[in-house]
Order: C-alpha cells, then sequence, then structure tokens
C-alpha cells in the first residue's frame, strides 16, 4: 500500500474521532482542530438561543447582531449582520436592523401577572380577526405590556385586518390616529380627578402629528366622550384642534384661577416647521353635534375671564378663519367669548348658547387699529342671554350676522363703545327681550355704525331694573357728531302695556334712517321716529308763546268749541312749548285740525296720536286724533279714522311706573294704526280734546306711515 494512501487513511480516522467529540461532546465543551477550537454541536445550539442583552435603548448606542434593547416598554433585537448605530427606534424597524423579540413561553401565557400584557405572535390578523375562540381574541402579545398597548409607540405594532375581501391591513396606530380622545391619556368622565394633563395631552398628540407632516392637512379631531371634566388651567388650541363631543360633554373650569380664560385659540405663527401656516377648514373648533359641550366657568360673579377666546395679539401671526363652534353651552364667566381682533374672521357660530356671564356675552375692543379681521363674523340660530351686554363692540371694522337669534335679559343687548366704527350689524328674523336700557346704544359710537333689521321681534319687558315695562320706549339712538345708520324691514315691535312716555320715539333723533319700512307693531302704537311725521308744526313750535289756538300758522280750529275758555300757545317746564287748553265744565270741548293735506293712496296705513299732559284735570279727558280723507275733487271719503282715548283710564293704569303722579304728568296717547279707504287722495289730521275741566297741554299731534 503507498505511503499516501496509509497517510488519508490515518487523517480520515482522526477526523472521525473529532466529528464524534463535535456530536457527542458536552453543551459547554469545545473540540480542537488543525483550523482552531469549534464548539460542540449541544454548545453551538445553545449558543444559537443566546441574546446580548444591552439594557435600556438611547439614541446613538452601537448594536451589533442579537443585541436585545428595550424602549417604551417593547424588546428589539438587532438583525443586522455588522455593527450599526441606532439613532431612531421606528427608522431602525423600517430599515430591517431591527425586529421586535418575541420570546415569550406557553408558560407567560398561563401566567397571571402577564395575562392578556403578552401578544400572540404565533397567529396572523387574519386569525385575531376570526370568532375561533382558539385564534380571535384569545391571542394575546408576548414582549409588550399593557401600558405599551396604550401608547403610541406600542399600537404601531400592532395590526389587523377587518372582516370584509376588500378590507386591507391597517395598524392600530393609524386607527387612534383618525382621531385623539382625552380617554386615550387619563381623562376622568366623573368630574372628581383633574382631567386637565389628558387634555392638554390629546392637544399635543395632534400637535406633533401636524407638525411631523408639515401641515395641518390631515389632522385628526380631539374627542372628548360624554362626561363632566375638571379642569384647573387654559386649553390653548391653535386653528387645527378640533373638539368634538361623543354625547352631552360637561368642562369644568370652576377650579380654575378666577383670571384665566378657559379656552383660547391664537395662531400666532408664520408658518409650522418645515410646513406652511393654515387654518382650520369650514369646520367649528368646538363641535356639539353629538351633544351639547358646555363651557363651565368660575362664576359670573368673580371671574374676570372669557370662558372662549379667539384671535391673536400680534399683527405677524397668521389667520384664523373659517372655524367656530356649535352646539356650545358658555356660562358663568366675565363674559362668554371674546374675539381679539387680530387676522381673524370668517366665524361663526351655529345653535350655541351664551348666557349668565357676568358683562358681556360677546366682547370685542382693541386700543389699537383692527388687522386683516371682522368680515362676516356670524351667529346663527344662537342664544345670548342674562349679562350686561349681549354684545360690547369698542373697535373700528367688524361685520356682524345674527341670524334667527334671541337675545334676552340684558342690561342694554346692544352696546358700542367710541372706538367702534365702520361695523355693521345684520339682524334677520330672531327675537329680542327683558333689557333696562336702550336695545342698540350707540350714543357714544364712532363714526358710520350700520343697523340693519329683518323681521327682527322686540318685547321690551325689564331685565332687573321694575320700573321698565313692556310699553312703547326709545329703542335705537347714535350721538349728534357720528349718527348711526338704520335699515329695517318688517321689524315687530311687541307691546303689553299702555303708552305712558311722554314725546319718546322708537328710533331716536340721532339715527339717519335709510329705510323704515313695513314696521309692525302689536298691542300698542308709538311714536316710530320724528323724523318722519307728515305734518308741518306737529309740535306747535312754530308760533310764540303766547299765540292764541284760534290764530295759529299751521293749524285751524273747528267750530264746535264749548266751554274751553282759554286756548294758547304756552310752556312748561316738563314739556316745554306746547297748546294750552282749560277746560270750565265737564262738557268742554275743542277740535283743530292741520292746514295741510297729507298725499296718500288707498290701503296704506297711518297711525295717529299725540302727548298729553293733564296738570290735575278732572273729568274723562277724553282724547281723539283722527283722519279725515278726501278725494282729488276735495270731497270727503269714508268715515273718520281714528278712536277715543280715555285719559281717566290712562292715568289711573296701576301697572305704569308713574302713577304716583296721579294726573299730573304727561303721556302718550295708543297711536292706533288705520288704513287709507278706497278712492281717497289725501287726508288732513284732526285732534278733538273733551270732557275735562282745569288744565291739560298737548304736546303734539302726529301722524306717520304705520
Amino acid at each position: 500500500m503507498a505511503l499516501s494512501t496509509i497517510q488519508k487513511i490515518d487523517r480520515l480516522s482522526v477526523d472521525c474521532d473529532l466529528a464524534h467529540q463535535v456530536v457527542h461532546g458536552a453543551a459547554d465543551a469545545t473540540v480542537q482542530t488543525e483550523g482552531g477550537p469549534i464548539p460542540t454541536m449541544a454548545n453551538a445550539v445553545a449558543t444559537l438561543k443566546a441574546y446580548n442583552v444591552r439594557g435600556d435603548w438611547v439614541a446613538g448606542m452601537t448594536l451589533a447582531m442579537k443585541d436585545i434593547v428595550v424602549a417604551g416598554g417593547v424588546a428589539y433585537v438587532a438583525l443586522s449582520s455588522a455593527e450599526f448605530v441606532s439613532n431612531e427606534i421606528a427608522a431602525d424597524l423600517a430599515a430591517g436592523r431591527i425586529g421586535v423579540h418575541q420570546g415569550a413561553t406557553v408558560e407567560d401565557l398561563a401566567n397571571p401577572d402577564k395575562g392578556v400584557r403578552m401578544v400572540a405572535h404565533a397567529v396572523d390578523d387574519r386569525d385575531l380577526a376570526s370568532g375561533d375562540a382558539g385564534k380571535g381574541v384569545a391571542m394575546v402579545a408576548h414582549a409588550v405590556d399593557d401600558r405599551a398597548l396604550a401608547g403610541d409607540g406600542g399600537a404601531a405594532l400592532i395590526g389587523f385586518l377587518a372582516a370584509g375581501d376588500a378590507a386591507v391591513r391597517q395598524t392600530l396606530a393609524a386607527i387612534l390616529d383618525e382621531s385623539v380622545s382625552v380617554a386615550r391619556y387619563g381623562s376622568d368622565p366623573s368630574g372628581v380627578a383633574d382631567s386637565t394633563k389628558a387634555f392638554k395631552a390629546a392637544i399635543a398628540r395632534v400637535t406633533a402629528l401636524v407638525t411631523a407632516q408639515g401641515s395641518p392637512y390631515p389632522a385628526p379631531v380631539i374627542d372628548l366622550p360624554p362626561g363632566v371634566y375638571k379642569l384647573s388651567d387654559t386649553l390653548n388650541l391653535l386653528p387645527w384642534h378640533r373638539m368634538r363631543s361623543k354625547g352631552v360633554v360637561l368642562l369644568d373650569f370652576r377650579a380654575l384661577d378666577v383670571a384665566k380664560d378657559g379656552i383660547v385659540m391664537r395662531n400666532e405663527q408664520k408658518a409650522i416647521l418645515m410646513g406652511d401656516a393654515k387654518w382650520a377648514s369650514v369646520a367649528p373648533f368646538l363641535d356639539g353635534s353629538a351633544g351639547s359641550i358646555v363651557v363651565l366657568g368660575p362664576g359670573k360673579a368673580t371671574s374676570t375671564g372669557w370662558g372662549v377666546r379667539v384671535g391673536n395679539t400680534t399683527a405677524e401671526s397668521s389667520d384664523i378663519r373659517d372655524t367656530g363652534g356649535r352646539n356650545v353651552i358658555v356660562t358663568g364667566w366675565r363674559g362668554a367669548l371674546r374675539y381679539d381682533p387680530i387676522n381673524l374672521y370668517l366665524i361663526t357660530w351655529e345653535r350655541s348658547r351664551f348666557e349668565q356671564n357676568g358683562s358681556e356675552n360677546l366682547y370685542v375692543s382693541s386700543a389699537t387699529p383692527v388687522v386683516n379681521s371682522g368680515e362676516r363674523m356670524a351667529f346663527n340660530d344662537c342664544t345670548f342671554a342674562a349679562a350686561s351686554n349681549a354684545v360690547y363692540h369698542n373697535c373700528d371694522g367688524y361685520s356682524y350676522e345674527f341670524n334667527g337669534c334671541s337675545f334676552d335679559y340684558h342690561a342694554t343687548p346692544f352696546r358700542i363703545d367710541a372706538l367702534g366704527r365702520y361695523s355693521r350689524f345684520l339682524f334677520k328674523g330672531g327675537h329680542s327681550e327683558a333689557f333696562d336700557g336702550l336695545w342698540f346704544d350707540a350714543t357714544a359710537s364712532g363714526e358710520r355704525v350700520e343697523l340693519t333689521m329683518q323681521g327682527h321681534e322686540i318685547l321690551p319687558t325689564h331685565y332687573v331694573d321694575t320700573s321698565v315695562i313692556a310699553s312703547p320706549r326709545k329703542l335705537i339712538d347714535g350721538n349728534a357728531a357720528n349718527r348711526v345708520r338704520l335699515a329695517a324691514f318688517g321689524t315687530s315691535l311687541r307691546y303689553l302695556w299702555r303708552p305712558y312716555l311722554p314725546d319718546t320715539p322708537i328710533v331716536g333723533d340721532n339715527v339717519l334712517i335709510h329705510a323704515l319700512d313695513g314696521t309692525i307693531q302689536e298691542g300698542y302704537y308709538g311714536v316710530l321716529t320724528r323724523s318722519r311725521s307728515l305734518i308741518r308744526d306737529y309740535d306747535f313750535l312754530a308760533n310764540a308763546i303766547g299765540t292764541s289756538a284760534d290764530a295759529l300758522t299751521n293749524w285751524t280750529r273747528d267750530p264746535g268749541l264749548v266751554d274751553v275758555d282759554v286756548r294758547d300757545i304756552q310752556t312748561t317746564p316738563s314739556l316745554g312749548q306746547s297748546l294750552h287748553l282749560h277746560g270750565a265744565s265737564a262738557n268742554s270741548t275743542i277740535t283743530v285740525h292741520s292746514n295741510d293735506s297729507i298725499p296718500c293712496k288707498p290701503g296704506e296705513t297711518y297711525c295717529a296720536g299725540c302727548d298729553v299732559f293733564a296738570n290735575g284735570t278732572t273729568g274723562d279727558l277724553n282724547v281723539r286724533v283722527f283722519m279725515r280723507c278726501y278725494d282729488t275733487s276735495g270731497a270727503q271719503v269714508g268715515a273718520d279714522l281714528g278712536a277715543t282715548y280715555r285719559m281717566a283710564d290712562a292715568y289711573a293704569d296701576p301697572v305704569l311706573p308713574n302713577l304716583a303722579a296721579g294726573r299730573n304728568r304727561a303721556m302718550g296717547i295708543d297711536h292706533r294704526i288705520q288704513t287709507i279707504p278706497p278712492y281717497a287722495a289725501s287726508f288732513k289730521l284732526y285732534a278733538t280734546v273733551s270732557s275735562f275741566i282745569g288744565d291739560v297741554y298737548i304736546k303734539n299731534v302726529r301722524a306717520f306711515r304705520a
């Protein structure tokens, strides 16, 4: 046998011995070979199951294959064959450099200390979606505990496939971020624990998503499950934050510092980092569609803040527009709603209530010029109630639209202060009642304040001052330097009690009337405005004091004079210049009529009346102001249009606040509505005073279009 053959047989024998040692050697042994030591098979298998536990992950650490780190309660294993620096878990997962370590055992699943904290890896999402109890929800994860699953990072690890052939696999993170619930961050709907941190965390989550994508499109809503939420700090929002109720929600700010505001929306930035600065789309930032959102303050008697505040403080800020609120109730604050007029416009509130607040239900004021603000600030089907002012406006610009809104229980519903100018108020439909002062007070306003009314209804009952009753009184006025501009169509004025305030028009003298058409007065009729009185010298100012009633320039005394022995122009401290009459008997009677004929058309409606001061007179004191109509030939047409007003009844009416003055006071009579008959072309105005003993002063006799 050749030497080379003998050598090969010898090496084969050695190799067989080495192979036997490798296969059957101990688990901790190695076998020495020509190439160096190698582990036995048992040793190699044990080594394959071993991992290098590195502890908590930190950005920048170097990882090698089979290194295990823990981040956010999740165990990750390094998969790369070469060392690498780990800076971001999500990026490493996407690149395949790491994976979730799946090392749980059956014993782990049976352990009650772990239980559902573990997630099974042996089944896919279709198993989890099945109804098989052996799969389905019976499967639980390993390597991730419940705290990790509750976090945003943990949610990114779990996916599922919904039922249906067209369904696609989705991660739980994607589903969660379709909306962000405050419950996800530990809010307490019982109102016992403070939920401020949870609300701020939900707001921060939306901010993080928007910032990461560099745009507020898209941005999830913040869901508010039904409940009472105790809040002890201001909630600061940006225009892409939208809170949406899932039922009736009470945001209870009673624990808030009384000087703080409840919810504040600003947009004081030029751009989202690496993105663009945008505003909310046409959607409310407080959306109570599924149940009202109540914003309850520390108390209207103590709070100096506003329930909701919207706007910016610097001209460099971005816009807030196309947003507002729906089904929101704001109560218990100094004021319900405040607008800061910088880059704020196109704000709409729908079906909301601003009520029981200390000063203003809506406050808009700025000592500096308004910046890009005020276009179409709308309120639809809203209620303003129980505050000093429904609206306090004190800045330039702004166009308000109130559609079908109610204004109840205010000292002065609308107050426009000195800085309020170039501003417009539009009312379509709606209702006002229960206020003590003017309904629309522009007596201190700046220039060009406009008021337009279409079908608004006003019932002037009182709020606090019981001396005010639902009787005709002044509702609108401006100032001589800056006359408010009025256009009113189909306005309805409702009164419960007879007129008692003399010489008081509904619309004040400092109002520039562009239109005043179709005004409906129900119950009683008062003077709409002095400027539209149709009779020349209706207030008896054309003639000097002492002039006899038989010699007036614009009036003629009719035949039928009975026991009126004094009849002349005089003056009194309370009324000023007026027509003085003295009745000598209970049968005293006098009639005067206007010299001018007033053109008219059949079907037109007019009101006629006067103001009377009874200076302690006795008798019935009947006053009748009526229109006598004529055709084009000068012939009388139809019966006289008017009714007799018994002043004795008016002076004895116990509802009237000035009853204590007895008959020593002036009163307006009911200016009753009259309709011009067919064929009439003109009318003259008549006034008859009868059945009185003593002095009577007639302040005016007037007629105006009803």
